[in-house]
């Protein structure tokens, strides 16, 4: 390794600690957010032992049972390990992106990787900090300069694990395979890409199901869990899901192509070509393409088949955090194509040009469509004007790219693409620093924690207004058999079940039968039926 890269990799080791400093000065002292998943991924972690958890992230569950030791702060404790694992991601991204484009611009990608709107996820209870950090420990062994029979290990290793963290890692597994197959035939060992393709198959699921089943026993040989299995969905033809699933799908490509426009406008020109600093690696447009394109179809068809299913369930989600670990793909495809100097066809560069500008005002203009800092924090900038200016600099790219490939990669990866990245990160900070403000449902949730005794906790029922709320309560109460009860503020409050003595009761409605208010605030009261 040359001393240039050296400095680099220094350069990537100061970058992850300045993040690691960073996160967790942005996330402390802010109150949780995404109110159901972090309520369920904090409770089989923290509350109830793994062999009970109604999720198949065993894996995550056991790493994050550490978070116990800190007692309340099991929040604060979360972002320390999700700090961590983001941070320690970023020196992956450096060494998969150097594989194909030139050290500048991949250290470039990292950066904004590391101050984009993906850094968000290292402030809420949930698996995506690690499931990152383990996605592009995948990447590393797949894109391999010297493919072998240890990458192919690492690859069959690294799914596994993942599986056990979220369950998406499973949609990765055909694409995994299918790119082990063609690195080998496309050199004409058919037969060894097919065992490669085997052997990473045979230990993903000999790894997911024994490792499974140390940690949680027979519950850990489930591939989705009680929680998928049950998952509430509407009623439909196959005639509507299809249909729905494409509505739902063309928004996702408006929004790909709004964010994406010069990597996109690369692989429709036929610079998947491009080749990476090792001809045995495999194509990155192929790697890009092969993973990104069915995590697509599978956010789509599960979007329509659960959509109507709950009161947050709906067409106009954009679940981008489904594949957004793998868009830094994307950029790093743009920067290969610097280093490709390939000429691209300018009648293909007009036409997308055309159809990239129609599909992102397509998506601009669309109401119906709900930009939330969770589903897709890359989103959050919309309407600022640097996402503006970096979303008419990427179709201006693209203009210039179908003329001029390098001048057009340029623009894109040095002006377009940081614009997009850092406007939308300041919109997801501003989001995350305005939950510092605790809301009457933290407050009262934190008065009821401290004023019963643990029996008595288990004990409390909660009245809100809506299931948000009720899932906000039951994340500070942080009790074993939390529940909540959703009703209108007009409605009589009544004990609901003789084994709950204690109601904790946000709003103002009428309580009937024998009781008496023990506590009561502006917006929250805790009554105790006799």
């Amino acid at each position: 390794m040359s001393s240039t890269s050296h400095r680099w990799f220094i350069a990537v080791g100061l970058l992850g600690a300045f993040t690691l400093v960073a996160c967790i000065w942005r996330d402390a002292g802010t109150f949780a957010h995404v109110m159901a998943d972090e309520r369920t991924y904090s409770y089989y972690s923290r509350v109830i032992p793994i062999e009970h958890a109604a999720l198949p992230s065993f894996l995550y569950f056991f790493v994050f049972s550490a978070t116990r030791s800190c007692g309340e702060d099991g929040l604060a404790c979360a972002r320390l390990f999700n700090a961590l694992f983001f941070a320690l991601s970023l020196p992956l991204v450096f060494l998969v992106a150097r594989r194909y484009a030139a050290e500048w611009a991949s250290f470039l990608i990292t950066a904004l990787v590391a101050l984009g709107p993906a850094a968000s996820y290292t402030a809420y209870f949930m698996p995506e900090a690690m499931y990152f950090f383990g996605v592009w420990l995948f990447l590393v062994a797949l894109t391999s300069r010297s493919p072998g029979w240890p990458n192919v290990v690492g690859a069959g290793v690294t799914l596994g694990l993942l599986s056990l963290v979220k369950l998406h890692a499973l949609f990765l597994l055909p694409g995994a395979l299918l790119l082990l197959v063609l690195r080998e035939a496309r050199e004409g060992r058919w037969q060894r890409g097919l065992g490669s393709a085997s052997i990473a198959l045979a230990i993903a699921v000999t790894l997911r199901f024994g490792l499974g089943f140390a940690l949680a026993g027979a519950a850990g040989l489930s591939i989705v869990g009680p929680q998928y299995s049950a998952h509430e969905v509407v009623a439909r033809t196959l005639a509507e899901l299809l249909s729905l699933s494409l509505r739902v799908g063309w928004a996702h490509v408006q929004a790909i192509a709004l964010l994406f426009a010069l990597p996109l406008f690369v692989i429709l020109a036929g610079a998947s070509r491009a080749p990476s600093s090792d001809e045995r690696s495999l194509g990155l447009g192929w790697v890009t393409v092969i993973l990104i394109v069915p995590l697509v179809l599978i956010t789509a068809l599960f979007t329509a088949h659960v959509s109507g299913g709950g009161e947050l369930e709906s067409l106009g989600r954009i679940h981008m955090r489904y594949y957004n670990f793998l868009t830094p793909l994307l950029s790093i495809l743009a920067a290969a194509s610097l280093k490709a100097g390939g000429q691209f066809n300018s009648r293909r560069g007009v036409a997308a040009l055309i159809a990239f500008a129609l599909a992102s005002i397509g998506f601009v203009g669309r109401s119906t469509f709900q930009v939330s800092v969770c589903d897709c924090p890359e989103l959050q900038g919309l309407n600022s004007s640097g996402f503006i200016i970096g979303s008419v600099g990427g179709l201006l790219a693209v203009a210039l790219a179908a003329f001029k490939p390098r001048e057009g990669a340029l623009l894109w990866v040095c002006v377009a693409l940081p614009l997009l990245t850092l406007s939308a990160s300041q919109a997801t900070t501003k989001d995350l620093l305005a939950r510092k403000t605790p809301t009457t449902f933290d407050v009262g949730a934190k008065v009821a924690r401290a004023f019963l005794a643990p029996e008595e906790l288990e004990r409390l029922e909660v009245v809100v207004p809506a299931d948000v709320d009720g899932f906000r309560v039951l994340f500070t109460l942080n009790n074993r058999t939390g529940r909540f009860h959703v009703q209108a503020d007009d409605q009589p409050v009544t004990q609901l079940s003789p084994d709950r003595e204690w109601v904790l009761i946000f709003g103002r409605p009428p309580v009937e039968g024998r009781h008496r208010v023990v506590l009561e605030a502006n917006e929250f009261s805790l009554v105790r039926f006799e």
